[in-house]
């Protein structure tokens, strides 16, 4: 299952969806191509996943599930999706990276999360001075990140996660699934947990 995107904008006069610009499929079988997808506020880019994405290696046919994000930006003049350079995120092996993608309201910043790494990668998409591409890897420290979701702030300045499987005190009742939300401080190559709640 390779997997495609279509974007649809609303017409508020006659209340149909037209769509925008063309369809992006996925590269490849079993990629899974708009697992997850995010557009920014005005609807001109859109960051799209693949947790099944894979790199084969020269002496192996086997999957290795690395899971990849790339970031499209809405060319009116033309009509087209087209992919932003240096914007893809790309996994390591069996992260399966892009269960939950999320694009700031300004389209700067893009955070994708693996469940499996039990991990949420930060990046900016907006600019081209080469610092502004580094990946920022934050490990979240939960026991169930399986059911989780992300979200950034309308300039990316704060990363939301929630985790709603995660166990009180390690406890693996179903009765002390309590959940966990961490609300991350994005600053410049890092990320600091600013707040914690725990119900």
């Amino acid at each position: 299952m390779t997997g495609y995107t279509s974007v649809y904008e609303l017409n508020h006069h006659s209340l149909n969806w037209a769509r925008v610009g063309n369809t992006i499929s996925g590269n490849a079988e079993f990629e899974e191509s708009g697992f997850s997808v995010s557009l920014n506020g005005n609807g001109t880019k859109i960051a799209i996943s693949s947790p099944g994405y894979s790199l084969l290696s020269k002496d192996s046919s086997a999957l290795s599930k690395n899971g990849q994000i790339r970031v499209f930006r809405y060319m009116k003049e033309r009509g087209i999706w087209s992919k932003l350079e240096f914007s893809t995120i790309l996994g390591s092996n069996n992260d399966m990276l892009g269960q939950v993608v999320s694009l700031s309201g300004d389209g700067n910043v893009l955070a994708a999360s693996s469940a499996k790494s039990r991990k949420v990668f930060i990046k900016g998409v907006g600019k081209r001075n080469v610092a502004d591409f580094a990946v920022i890897e934050q490990n979240i420290s939960v026991e169930n990140f399986d059911d989780h979701d992300i979200d950034l702030s309308y300039c990316g300045t704060f990363l939301l996660v929630g985790a709603p499987g995660n166990v009180n005190n390690g406890t693996n009742s179903i009765e002390n699934l309590y959940g966990t939300s961490f609300l991350y401080n994005v600053t410049a190559l890092k990320m600091s947990r600013s707040t914690y709640s725990h119900a």
